[in-house]
Protein backbone atom coordinates (compact mmCIF):
# COMPACT_ATOMS: atom_id res chain seq x y z
CA UNK A 1 0.00 0.00 0.00
CA UNK A 2 1.35 3.47 -0.87
CA UNK A 3 1.86 6.22 0.96
CA UNK A 4 -1.04 8.11 -0.45
CA UNK A 5 -3.58 5.31 0.20
CA UNK A 6 -2.88 4.82 3.51
CA UNK A 7 -3.46 8.62 4.06
CA UNK A 8 -7.10 8.21 1.87
CA UNK A 9 -7.90 5.44 4.33
CA UNK A 10 -7.20 7.61 7.58
CA UNK A 11 -8.64 10.69 6.57
CA UNK A 12 -11.85 8.53 6.14
CA UNK A 13 -11.91 7.16 9.23
CA UNK A 14 -11.16 10.43 10.92
CA UNK A 15 -14.41 11.79 9.00
CA UNK A 16 -16.11 8.65 10.08
CA UNK A 17 -15.28 9.17 13.75
CA UNK A 18 -16.14 13.68 13.26
CA UNK A 19 -19.73 12.53 11.57
CA UNK A 20 -20.05 10.37 14.85
CA UNK A 21 -19.45 13.43 17.21
CA UNK A 22 -21.27 15.82 15.20
CA UNK A 23 -24.85 13.51 14.10
CA UNK A 24 -25.82 13.64 18.30
CA UNK A 25 -25.08 18.14 17.71
CA UNK A 26 -27.13 18.52 14.85
CA UNK A 27 -29.89 16.25 15.61
CA UNK A 28 -30.34 18.38 18.93
CA UNK A 29 -30.04 21.67 17.30
CA UNK A 30 -33.03 20.39 14.56
CA UNK A 31 -34.57 19.72 18.06
CA UNK A 32 -34.23 23.02 19.51
CA UNK A 33 -35.31 24.56 16.12
CA UNK A 34 -38.25 22.12 16.19
CA UNK A 35 -39.34 22.83 19.56
CA UNK A 36 -38.56 27.07 19.39
CA UNK A 37 -40.58 27.24 16.32
CA UNK A 38 -43.24 25.10 17.97
CA UNK A 39 -42.99 27.76 21.07
CA UNK A 40 -43.39 30.26 18.83
CA UNK A 41 -46.81 29.18 17.00
CA UNK A 42 -48.21 28.69 20.10
CA UNK A 43 -47.13 31.94 21.17
CA UNK A 44 -48.70 33.82 17.90
CA UNK A 45 -52.20 31.74 18.39
CA UNK A 46 -52.08 32.90 22.05
CA UNK A 47 -51.48 36.65 21.07
CA UNK A 48 -54.39 36.63 18.33
CA UNK A 49 -56.66 35.23 21.01
CA UNK A 50 -55.67 37.57 23.84
CA UNK A 51 -56.38 40.48 20.76
CA UNK A 52 -59.06 39.53 19.35
CA UNK A 53 -60.68 38.78 22.74
CA UNK A 54 -60.01 42.51 24.19
CA UNK A 55 -61.55 43.88 20.55
CA UNK A 56 -64.66 41.91 20.86
CA UNK A 57 -65.07 42.73 24.59
CA UNK A 58 -65.04 46.45 23.93
CA UNK A 59 -67.23 46.25 21.25
CA UNK A 60 -69.66 43.74 24.16
CA UNK A 61 -69.75 47.43 26.13
CA UNK A 62 -73.01 48.52 24.54
CA UNK A 63 -74.73 44.73 25.60
CA UNK A 64 -75.51 45.88 29.27
CA UNK A 65 -77.29 49.29 30.88
CA UNK A 66 -74.55 49.65 34.03
CA UNK A 67 -70.94 50.04 33.77
CA UNK A 68 -70.75 46.77 36.27
CA UNK A 69 -73.14 44.33 33.91
CA UNK A 70 -70.69 46.18 31.24
CA UNK A 71 -67.92 45.03 32.67
CA UNK A 72 -69.13 40.93 33.11
CA UNK A 73 -70.17 41.05 29.42
CA UNK A 74 -66.59 41.87 28.21
CA UNK A 75 -65.20 39.39 30.72
CA UNK A 76 -67.84 36.36 28.70
CA UNK A 77 -67.33 37.72 25.46
CA UNK A 78 -63.65 37.64 25.80
CA UNK A 79 -63.66 33.89 27.34
CA UNK A 80 -65.62 33.09 24.59
CA UNK A 81 -63.86 34.62 21.89
CA UNK A 82 -60.53 33.20 23.27
CA UNK A 83 -61.35 29.88 24.01
CA UNK A 84 -62.95 29.69 20.06
CA UNK A 85 -59.45 30.72 18.72
CA UNK A 86 -57.09 29.11 21.31
CA UNK A 87 -58.52 25.51 22.47
CA UNK A 88 -56.25 24.86 25.64
CA UNK A 89 -54.78 21.58 23.81
CA UNK A 90 -53.73 23.46 20.77
CA UNK A 91 -50.43 22.39 19.24
CA UNK A 92 -50.15 20.10 22.94
CA UNK A 93 -50.43 23.21 24.70
CA UNK A 94 -51.05 22.16 28.57
CA UNK A 95 -52.31 24.20 31.72
CA UNK A 96 -53.88 27.00 30.00
CA UNK A 97 -55.28 29.60 31.95
CA UNK A 98 -58.83 31.54 31.84
CA UNK A 99 -58.14 34.47 30.11
CA UNK A 100 -58.19 37.78 32.94
CA UNK A 101 -60.05 40.82 31.52
CA UNK A 102 -59.66 43.86 32.86
CA UNK A 103 -62.05 47.33 32.09
CA UNK A 104 -60.50 50.60 32.86
CA UNK A 105 -62.57 53.60 32.58
CA UNK A 106 -60.39 57.01 31.82
CA UNK A 107 -62.62 59.74 32.93
CA UNK A 108 -60.13 62.01 32.24
CA UNK A 109 -59.17 61.56 28.59
CA UNK A 110 -62.61 60.17 27.80
CA UNK A 111 -60.84 56.60 27.12
CA UNK A 112 -62.01 53.29 27.48
CA UNK A 113 -59.67 50.49 27.59
CA UNK A 114 -59.98 46.54 27.92
CA UNK A 115 -57.16 44.11 28.23
CA UNK A 116 -56.88 40.17 28.02
CA UNK A 117 -54.62 38.28 29.75
CA UNK A 118 -53.55 34.32 29.74
CA UNK A 119 -50.95 32.30 29.87
CA UNK A 120 -50.08 28.37 28.90
CA UNK A 121 -47.50 25.99 28.59
CA UNK A 122 -45.93 25.12 25.36
CA UNK A 123 -44.63 21.38 25.03
CA UNK A 124 -41.52 20.21 24.38
CA UNK A 125 -40.24 17.08 22.28
CA UNK A 126 -36.75 17.11 22.01
CA UNK A 127 -35.63 19.14 24.31
CA UNK A 128 -37.15 17.18 27.12
CA UNK A 129 -33.85 15.23 26.29
CA UNK A 130 -32.18 17.77 28.37
CA UNK A 131 -34.57 17.87 31.18
CA UNK A 132 -37.25 20.70 29.80
CA UNK A 133 -40.58 19.61 30.25
CA UNK A 134 -42.44 22.75 28.49
CA UNK A 135 -42.62 26.26 28.51
CA UNK A 136 -44.96 29.18 30.16
CA UNK A 137 -45.93 31.60 27.49
CA UNK A 138 -47.88 34.58 28.40
CA UNK A 139 -50.13 36.97 26.08
CA UNK A 140 -50.83 40.48 26.47
CA UNK A 141 -53.77 42.06 24.21
CA UNK A 142 -55.23 45.61 24.53
CA UNK A 143 -58.40 47.23 22.69
CA UNK A 144 -59.17 51.10 23.25
CA UNK A 145 -61.24 53.82 22.67
CA UNK A 146 -62.35 56.99 22.61
CA UNK A 147 -65.28 58.16 24.25
CA UNK A 148 -68.53 59.45 21.32
CA UNK A 149 -70.44 62.75 22.01
CA UNK A 150 -73.16 62.22 18.94
CA UNK A 151 -75.46 64.54 18.12
CA UNK A 152 -78.59 63.30 16.23
CA UNK A 153 -79.83 65.87 13.99
CA UNK A 154 -83.05 64.47 12.08
CA UNK A 155 -85.13 66.45 9.84
CA UNK A 156 -88.96 65.89 11.32
CA UNK A 157 -90.23 68.18 7.91
CA UNK A 158 -94.22 67.60 6.35
CA UNK A 159 -92.79 65.15 3.29
CA UNK A 160 -91.50 62.55 6.30
CA UNK A 161 -95.22 61.42 5.65
CA UNK A 162 -95.14 60.23 2.50
CA UNK A 163 -97.19 57.42 2.17
CA UNK A 164 -95.65 56.69 -1.52
CA UNK A 165 -92.27 55.95 0.29
CA UNK A 166 -93.55 53.51 2.88
CA UNK A 167 -91.60 50.35 3.37
CA UNK A 168 -92.67 47.50 5.58
CA UNK A 169 -96.31 49.47 6.49
CA UNK A 170 -94.84 52.68 8.22
CA UNK A 171 -93.92 55.97 6.58
CA UNK A 172 -89.90 57.17 6.53
CA UNK A 173 -90.67 59.48 9.66
CA UNK A 174 -91.63 55.81 11.64
CA UNK A 175 -88.71 54.05 9.68
CA UNK A 176 -86.08 57.11 10.61
CA UNK A 177 -87.21 57.13 14.36
CA UNK A 178 -86.68 53.21 14.23
CA UNK A 179 -83.55 53.29 12.49
CA UNK A 180 -81.97 56.38 14.76
CA UNK A 181 -82.87 53.73 17.68
CA UNK A 182 -81.16 50.75 16.34
CA UNK A 183 -77.88 53.53 15.93
CA UNK A 184 -78.28 54.20 19.92
CA UNK A 185 -78.26 50.79 20.19
CA UNK A 186 -74.73 50.09 18.94
CA UNK A 187 -73.08 52.47 21.41
CA UNK A 188 -72.28 51.95 24.79
CA UNK A 189 -75.05 53.48 27.86
CA UNK A 190 -72.92 54.87 30.90
CA UNK A 191 -69.80 55.34 28.57
CA UNK A 192 -70.81 57.34 25.30
CA UNK A 193 -73.00 60.24 25.45
CA UNK A 194 -76.11 60.77 22.71
CA UNK A 195 -78.43 63.62 22.17
CA UNK A 196 -81.07 64.26 20.03
CA UNK A 197 -81.99 67.71 17.76
CA UNK A 198 -85.05 67.89 15.22
CA UNK A 199 -85.72 70.63 12.99
CA UNK A 200 -88.53 71.28 10.42
CA UNK A 201 -89.26 74.64 10.33
CA UNK A 202 -87.20 75.67 13.20
CA UNK A 203 -84.80 73.35 15.47
CA UNK A 204 -85.58 71.66 18.98
CA UNK A 205 -83.25 69.91 21.36
CA UNK A 206 -85.21 67.23 22.54
CA UNK A 207 -82.03 65.89 24.11
CA UNK A 208 -78.84 67.25 25.88
CA UNK A 209 -76.13 64.48 25.21
CA UNK A 210 -76.45 62.10 27.85
CA UNK A 211 -74.72 58.95 29.67
CA UNK A 212 -78.30 57.74 30.16
CA UNK A 213 -78.96 57.83 26.46
CA UNK A 214 -80.57 54.74 25.28
CA UNK A 215 -83.39 55.46 28.21
CA UNK A 216 -83.56 58.99 27.21
CA UNK A 217 -84.05 58.50 23.62
CA UNK A 218 -85.20 54.60 23.32
CA UNK A 219 -83.13 52.20 21.47
CA UNK A 220 -83.41 48.64 19.97
CA UNK A 221 -80.32 46.00 20.23
CA UNK A 222 -79.48 42.70 21.82
CA UNK A 223 -81.41 44.11 24.96
CA UNK A 224 -84.43 44.48 23.25
CA UNK A 225 -85.86 47.39 22.60
CA UNK A 226 -87.18 50.53 24.93
CA UNK A 227 -89.46 53.97 24.02
CA UNK A 228 -87.58 57.31 25.03
CA UNK A 229 -87.95 61.11 22.89
CA UNK A 230 -87.36 59.34 19.82
CA UNK A 231 -90.72 57.76 19.91
CA UNK A 232 -92.59 61.13 20.03
CA UNK A 233 -91.31 62.81 16.83
CA UNK A 234 -93.78 64.18 14.78
CA UNK A 235 -92.99 64.94 11.46
CA UNK A 236 -94.51 68.17 9.78
CA UNK A 237 -93.31 71.39 8.88
CA UNK A 238 -90.31 72.65 6.84
CA UNK A 239 -86.50 71.75 6.78
CA UNK A 240 -84.58 75.08 8.87
CA UNK A 241 -81.22 72.63 8.28
CA UNK A 242 -78.79 75.65 9.61
CA UNK A 243 -80.49 75.45 12.78
CA UNK A 244 -80.81 72.11 13.80
CA UNK A 245 -76.79 72.39 12.62
CA UNK A 246 -76.07 74.75 14.86
CA UNK A 247 -78.34 73.43 17.90
CA UNK A 248 -76.59 70.34 18.13
CA UNK A 249 -72.91 72.13 17.59
CA UNK A 250 -73.72 74.39 20.72
CA UNK A 251 -74.83 71.00 22.69
CA UNK A 252 -71.29 69.46 21.78
CA UNK A 253 -69.90 72.65 22.92
CA UNK A 254 -72.02 72.36 26.04
CA UNK A 255 -70.49 68.95 26.98
CA UNK A 256 -67.16 70.47 27.61
CA UNK A 257 -65.56 67.09 26.27
CA UNK A 258 -63.37 68.48 23.76
CA UNK A 259 -61.11 65.37 24.26
CA UNK A 260 -64.06 63.02 23.04
CA UNK A 261 -65.10 62.11 19.61
CA UNK A 262 -67.31 64.71 18.55
CA UNK A 263 -69.68 63.76 15.99
CA UNK A 264 -72.65 65.11 14.29
CA UNK A 265 -75.13 62.79 12.02
CA UNK A 266 -77.79 64.61 9.88
CA UNK A 267 -80.59 62.90 8.47
CA UNK A 268 -82.74 64.69 6.10
CA UNK A 269 -84.61 64.04 3.14
CA UNK A 270 -85.41 67.11 1.39
CA UNK A 271 -83.14 70.53 0.70
CA UNK A 272 -83.12 73.29 3.43
CA UNK A 273 -86.28 75.85 3.19
CA UNK A 274 -85.82 78.16 6.51
CA UNK A 275 -83.96 80.04 8.25
CA UNK A 276 -83.74 81.35 11.66
CA UNK A 277 -83.12 85.76 12.44
CA UNK A 278 -83.08 88.58 14.14
CA UNK A 279 -85.17 90.87 12.38
CA UNK A 280 -83.69 93.90 14.58
CA UNK A 281 -80.07 93.74 13.21
CA UNK A 282 -77.62 94.85 15.67
CA UNK A 283 -74.68 97.87 15.11
CA UNK A 284 -71.73 94.81 15.15
CA UNK A 285 -73.52 92.74 12.70
CA UNK A 286 -75.18 95.29 9.77
CA UNK A 287 -72.49 96.65 7.45
CA UNK A 288 -73.45 100.55 8.42
CA UNK A 289 -72.25 99.85 12.02
CA UNK A 290 -75.79 101.02 13.31
CA UNK A 291 -78.78 98.89 14.29
CA UNK A 292 -81.04 98.14 11.90
CA UNK A 293 -84.91 96.97 11.66
CA UNK A 294 -85.61 94.38 9.20
CA UNK A 295 -89.06 94.87 9.12
CA UNK A 296 -90.44 97.67 7.21
CA UNK A 297 -91.97 101.11 9.00
CA UNK A 298 -95.04 100.51 6.07
CA UNK A 299 -95.49 96.77 8.29
CA UNK A 300 -98.46 96.41 10.11
CA UNK A 301 -96.49 94.50 12.57
CA UNK A 302 -96.62 96.13 15.89
CA UNK A 303 -93.90 96.78 18.55
CA UNK A 304 -93.76 95.31 22.02
CA UNK A 305 -96.39 98.30 23.04
CA UNK A 306 -98.93 96.88 20.63
CA UNK A 307 -98.91 99.97 17.97
CA UNK A 308 -98.55 99.34 14.88
CA UNK A 309 -95.28 100.27 12.85
CA UNK A 310 -97.24 101.60 9.61
CA UNK A 311 -99.07 103.89 12.79
CA UNK A 312 -95.60 104.70 14.48
CA UNK A 313 -94.59 102.01 16.51
CA UNK A 314 -90.71 101.65 16.79
CA UNK A 315 -89.15 97.98 16.45
CA UNK A 316 -85.86 99.47 17.19
CA UNK A 317 -86.93 100.70 20.59
CA UNK A 318 -89.57 98.39 21.28
CA UNK A 319 -88.67 95.21 19.22
CA UNK A 320 -91.81 93.26 18.94
CA UNK A 321 -90.84 90.14 21.01
CA UNK A 322 -91.71 86.60 19.17
CA UNK A 323 -90.54 84.44 21.60
CA UNK A 324 -92.39 83.55 24.55
CA UNK A 325 -95.83 84.31 24.16
CA UNK A 326 -97.48 80.84 24.52
CA UNK A 327 -95.70 80.23 27.66
CA UNK A 328 -95.48 83.69 29.21
CA UNK A 329 -91.68 82.97 29.32
CA UNK A 330 -90.34 86.64 29.31
CA UNK A 331 -87.97 88.00 26.30
CA UNK A 332 -85.46 85.32 26.29
CA UNK A 333 -85.09 81.41 25.62
CA UNK A 334 -82.54 79.38 27.58
CA UNK A 335 -80.07 77.55 25.35
CA UNK A 336 -78.64 75.92 28.45
CA UNK A 337 -75.80 76.45 31.30
CA UNK A 338 -72.45 76.84 29.28
CA UNK A 339 -73.77 77.70 25.98
CA UNK A 340 -71.62 79.37 23.35
CA UNK A 341 -74.50 81.19 22.05
CA UNK A 342 -76.28 84.24 24.00
CA UNK A 343 -80.06 84.03 25.06
CA UNK A 344 -82.10 84.48 21.93
CA UNK A 345 -84.29 87.32 21.96
CA UNK A 346 -86.06 89.97 20.43
CA UNK A 347 -87.73 89.77 17.19
CA UNK A 348 -86.44 86.84 16.24
CA UNK A 349 -88.48 84.41 13.53
CA UNK A 350 -87.85 81.83 10.74
CA UNK A 351 -87.92 83.72 7.58
CA UNK A 352 -89.40 80.44 5.62
CA UNK A 353 -89.61 79.71 1.83
CA UNK A 354 -89.66 76.43 -0.17
CA UNK A 355 -88.81 76.62 -4.16
CA UNK A 356 -90.60 79.88 -5.69
CA UNK A 357 -92.95 80.20 -2.86
CA UNK A 358 -92.57 82.35 0.05
CA UNK A 359 -94.90 81.56 3.28
CA UNK A 360 -93.89 84.35 5.74
CA UNK A 361 -92.23 84.53 9.25
CA UNK A 362 -92.85 81.79 11.65
CA UNK A 363 -92.34 83.11 15.36
CA UNK A 364 -90.68 80.99 18.18
CA UNK A 365 -91.90 79.90 21.08
CA UNK A 366 -90.93 78.03 24.24
CA UNK A 367 -93.94 75.43 25.27
CA UNK A 368 -94.37 74.80 28.77
CA UNK A 369 -93.19 72.48 31.01
CA UNK A 370 -90.53 71.70 28.26
CA UNK A 371 -87.12 71.41 27.83
CA UNK A 372 -85.30 75.26 28.06
CA UNK A 373 -83.25 74.80 24.33
CA UNK A 374 -86.65 74.65 22.84
CA UNK A 375 -86.74 76.22 19.68
CA UNK A 376 -90.14 75.50 18.22
CA UNK A 377 -92.59 76.98 15.41
CA UNK A 378 -96.41 78.02 15.64
CA UNK A 379 -98.26 77.25 12.93
CA UNK A 380 -98.80 80.45 11.14
CA UNK A 381 -102.17 82.17 11.47
CA UNK A 382 -104.53 85.22 11.12
CA UNK A 383 -104.65 85.81 15.14
CA UNK A 384 -100.83 86.51 16.43
CA UNK A 385 -101.14 89.68 18.74
CA UNK A 386 -99.18 91.78 18.94
CA UNK A 387 -97.32 91.36 16.83
CA UNK A 388 -97.46 90.08 12.79
CA UNK A 389 -100.38 88.21 11.15
CA UNK A 390 -99.32 85.61 8.94
CA UNK A 391 -100.82 82.95 6.76
CA UNK A 392 -100.13 80.45 4.67
CA UNK A 393 -100.19 82.83 1.49
CA UNK A 394 -97.91 85.54 3.01
CA UNK A 395 -95.11 87.05 0.92
CA UNK A 396 -92.35 88.58 3.60
CA UNK A 397 -91.38 91.44 1.50
CA UNK A 398 -94.78 93.11 2.72
CA UNK A 399 -93.14 92.84 6.07
CA UNK A 400 -89.74 92.77 6.26
CA UNK A 401 -86.98 94.89 4.47
CA UNK A 402 -84.04 92.88 3.92
CA UNK A 403 -83.05 89.10 4.94
CA UNK A 404 -80.04 89.82 7.58
CA UNK A 405 -76.71 89.41 7.21
CA UNK A 406 -76.65 86.82 9.27
CA UNK A 407 -78.66 84.30 11.48
CA UNK A 408 -79.04 84.39 15.14
CA UNK A 409 -76.22 81.83 15.13
CA UNK A 410 -73.92 84.32 12.92
CA UNK A 411 -73.94 81.86 9.88
CA UNK A 412 -73.73 84.14 6.53
CA UNK A 413 -76.55 84.67 4.46
CA UNK A 414 -74.14 84.59 1.95
CA UNK A 415 -70.81 82.24 0.74
CA UNK A 416 -72.25 79.00 -1.00
CA UNK A 417 -74.73 80.11 -3.34
CA UNK A 418 -73.30 84.01 -4.12
CA UNK A 419 -75.36 85.45 -7.11
CA UNK A 420 -77.82 87.16 -4.41
CA UNK A 421 -80.26 90.32 -5.58
CA UNK A 422 -79.15 93.16 -3.24
CA UNK A 423 -80.36 96.33 -3.69
CA UNK A 424 -78.29 100.06 -3.33
CA UNK A 425 -80.57 101.39 -0.52
CA UNK A 426 -80.04 98.55 1.12
CA UNK A 427 -76.36 97.95 1.16
CA UNK A 428 -74.27 95.09 -0.48
CA UNK A 429 -74.60 92.97 2.09
CA UNK A 430 -78.29 93.20 3.16
CA UNK A 431 -80.40 90.63 0.72
CA UNK A 432 -83.56 91.49 -1.38
CA UNK A 433 -86.37 89.71 0.08
CA UNK A 434 -87.71 87.30 -2.81
CA UNK A 435 -88.53 83.64 -3.36
CA UNK A 436 -84.87 83.30 -5.08
CA UNK A 437 -82.92 84.78 -2.72
CA UNK A 438 -84.70 82.92 -0.09
CA UNK A 439 -83.99 79.96 -1.24
CA UNK A 440 -80.01 80.59 -1.94
CA UNK A 441 -79.63 82.31 1.65
CA UNK A 442 -80.82 78.73 3.74
CA UNK A 443 -78.70 76.69 1.35
CA UNK A 444 -75.54 79.10 2.60
CA UNK A 445 -76.67 79.15 6.04
CA UNK A 446 -76.52 75.52 6.14
CA UNK A 447 -73.49 75.26 4.40
CA UNK A 448 -71.98 77.72 6.55
CA UNK A 449 -73.28 75.84 9.64
CA UNK A 450 -71.87 72.86 8.87
CA UNK A 451 -68.19 74.73 7.98
CA UNK A 452 -68.23 76.05 11.40
CA UNK A 453 -68.66 72.70 13.23
CA UNK A 454 -65.85 71.07 11.34
CA UNK A 455 -63.74 74.03 12.11
CA UNK A 456 -61.40 73.68 14.99
CA UNK A 457 -61.75 76.72 18.07
CA UNK A 458 -59.72 77.43 20.92
CA UNK A 459 -61.70 78.89 24.11
CA UNK A 460 -60.62 79.91 27.24
CA UNK A 461 -62.50 77.81 29.10
CA UNK A 462 -61.98 74.54 27.16
CA UNK A 463 -58.67 74.89 24.83
CA UNK A 464 -58.68 73.58 22.06
CA UNK A 465 -61.83 72.05 20.83
CA UNK A 466 -60.79 69.99 17.28
CA UNK A 467 -63.38 69.90 14.23
CA UNK A 468 -66.45 68.30 14.98
CA UNK A 469 -67.45 64.87 12.65
CA UNK A 470 -69.83 65.62 10.56
CA UNK A 471 -71.69 62.81 9.03
CA UNK A 472 -74.65 63.25 6.71
CA UNK A 473 -77.66 60.97 5.15
CA UNK A 474 -79.82 61.96 2.65
CA UNK A 475 -82.99 60.04 2.03
CA UNK A 476 -84.42 59.81 -1.83
CA UNK A 477 -88.18 59.80 -2.49
CA UNK A 478 -89.51 62.61 -0.68
CA UNK A 479 -88.39 66.17 -1.70
CA UNK A 480 -85.51 65.34 -3.10
CA UNK A 481 -82.28 65.89 -1.59
CA UNK A 482 -79.07 67.85 -3.22
CA UNK A 483 -76.02 65.47 -3.10
CA UNK A 484 -73.61 68.39 -3.29
CA UNK A 485 -74.65 70.27 -0.22
CA UNK A 486 -74.61 67.47 1.78
CA UNK A 487 -71.49 66.09 0.41
CA UNK A 488 -69.90 69.55 1.28
CA UNK A 489 -71.53 70.08 4.72
CA UNK A 490 -69.79 66.51 5.44
CA UNK A 491 -66.65 67.50 3.91
CA UNK A 492 -66.86 63.65 1.76
CA UNK A 493 -64.75 64.14 -1.37
CA UNK A 494 -65.93 60.43 -2.70
CA UNK A 495 -68.64 59.46 -4.89
CA UNK A 496 -71.45 57.28 -4.68
CA UNK A 497 -70.36 53.28 -5.02
CA UNK A 498 -73.73 52.96 -6.82
CA UNK A 499 -73.38 55.78 -9.26
CA UNK A 500 -75.89 58.42 -7.90
CA UNK A 501 -73.66 60.97 -7.46
CA UNK A 502 -70.17 62.02 -8.46
CA UNK A 503 -67.00 62.73 -6.83
CA UNK A 504 -66.87 66.40 -5.12
CA UNK A 505 -63.58 68.17 -5.70
CA UNK A 506 -63.96 70.88 -3.08
CA UNK A 507 -63.19 69.42 -0.13
CA UNK A 508 -61.88 70.77 2.84
CA UNK A 509 -58.44 68.92 2.99
CA UNK A 510 -57.70 70.75 6.76
CA UNK A 511 -60.92 69.28 8.15
CA UNK A 512 -62.35 66.29 9.22
CA UNK A 513 -63.69 64.19 6.54
CA UNK A 514 -66.84 62.67 7.05
CA UNK A 515 -69.81 60.72 4.85
CA UNK A 516 -72.60 61.44 2.95
CA UNK A 517 -75.19 57.85 2.33
CA UNK A 518 -77.91 58.39 -0.06
CA UNK A 519 -80.19 56.08 0.69
CA UNK A 520 -82.61 56.07 -2.34
CA UNK A 521 -85.99 55.00 -0.57
CA UNK A 522 -86.85 54.19 3.16
CA UNK A 523 -85.79 50.63 2.41
CA UNK A 524 -82.44 51.29 2.71
CA UNK A 525 -82.59 54.14 5.73
CA UNK A 526 -81.83 51.58 8.33
CA UNK A 527 -78.87 49.86 6.79
CA UNK A 528 -77.50 53.53 6.53
CA UNK A 529 -77.95 54.29 10.19
CA UNK A 530 -76.14 51.00 10.98
CA UNK A 531 -73.13 51.63 8.29
CA UNK A 532 -72.81 55.31 10.18
CA UNK A 533 -72.78 53.68 13.81
CA UNK A 534 -70.14 50.79 12.30
CA UNK A 535 -68.25 53.77 10.56
CA UNK A 536 -68.08 56.21 13.98
CA UNK A 537 -66.96 53.14 15.88
CA UNK A 538 -64.31 52.29 13.71
CA UNK A 539 -62.61 55.51 13.68
CA UNK A 540 -62.73 56.08 17.98
CA UNK A 541 -60.49 52.89 18.48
Amino acid sequence: MSGIQQRSSKQRGAILLLLCFCVPVMIGMMGLGIDVGLMYAVKARLQMACDGGAVAALRSLSLAQTTASQATAASNIAAQWFTANFAGNYLGALNTSVPVVTVVDDNINHIRTVSVTATTTAPTYFMKLWGGNGTTISAFGQAARRDVVIMLVLDRSFSMNNVNNSYGGQTPCQIMVQAAKQFTGMFQQNRDRIGLVTFAETGQVAQSPSTTFQTALGYTNANGTSSGSLDSISCTGGTNTSTGISLAWNELYRAQLPGALNVVVLFTDGQPTAGTYNFVVPAAVDPSGIIQSAVLATSNCQDSTGKSLSAGGNMLTKPRNWIGREANSGSTISLGANSYFGAISGAVGALYGDGAVMYGIDPFFTPAGTNPGTLENISKNSAETPGCSFNSTDDPSTDIAFVPPQDIFGNSSAGYINNLATSSIQGSFRVTVNASNIGKVVFNLADNAANWSRSPHTYSNLGAMPGTLLYTIGLGGNGGVDFTLLQRMANDPNADPHGAYPAYPGYNSTQPVGTFIYSADASQLQSAFTRLASMILRISK
